[in-house]
């Protein structure tokens, strides 16, 4: 198939009225532009990812009735030393790779929307309210839990208010 073959098929597939746009930004170059609904990751954004730590926790907590200090494994350190791992710190391990996921997501969608801040500071909240009424689940891992929880949402909060990036949209030169 030619060249013109092929753009004429292409244009006749979408609507007359449709004009094919790119995203220019200043300092990253051109890339098309995808709507909404065609990306991959859009569905992670309205769900806060702290929530699976938490979730675990009390799970440990209250269904295995199991404390945070029992020991996962061993890691053998120099001179005979060893280094236990308890559940605790593996929960906390987890939390902190998806509060650096979380920034991802903040920063490579320009912001989270109303409802990630809304969500982020509930679970916050949420541990908070945890922390301090429930007696079975007051540990320095539901502690530090909730203070990544904090982060995640001053984090959010803070790249909201930051300046936008500029960008210039250029429709098909072909067209115009």
């Amino acid at each position: 198939m030619k060249n013109g073959e092929r753009e004429q098929t292409e244009s006749a597939d979408r609507p007359a009225t449709e004009f094919p746009r790119y995203c220019c930004s200043v300092a990253f170059g051109a890339a098309p532009m995808r709507s909404h609904d065609e990306s991959p990751t859009m569905y992670l954004i309205a769900f806060p990812l702290l929530l699976i730590p938490f979730a675990l926790y009390n799970m440990i907590i209250f269904l295995l009735n199991m404390p945070v200090t029992d020991t996962v494994f061993v890691i053998p350190l120099a001179a005979g030393r060893r280094l236990p791992v308890t559940t605790g710190d593996l929960l906390l391990a987890i939390a902190m790779l998806l509060l650096y996921v979380e920034v991802l997501k903040a920063a490579r969608f320009g912001g989270k929307s109303a409802m990630d801040h809304v969500l982020a500071f509930v679970l916050f909240a949420g541990m908070a309210a945890e922390l301090v009424l429930v007696p079975q689940a007051a540990s320095p891992t539901l502690l530090l839990l909730g203070g990544l929880a904090f982060i995640d949402v001053l984090t959010g909060l803070s790249l909201a208010v930051r300046p936008k990036r500029r960008e210039i949209w250029v429709e098909d030169a072909e067209r115009a």
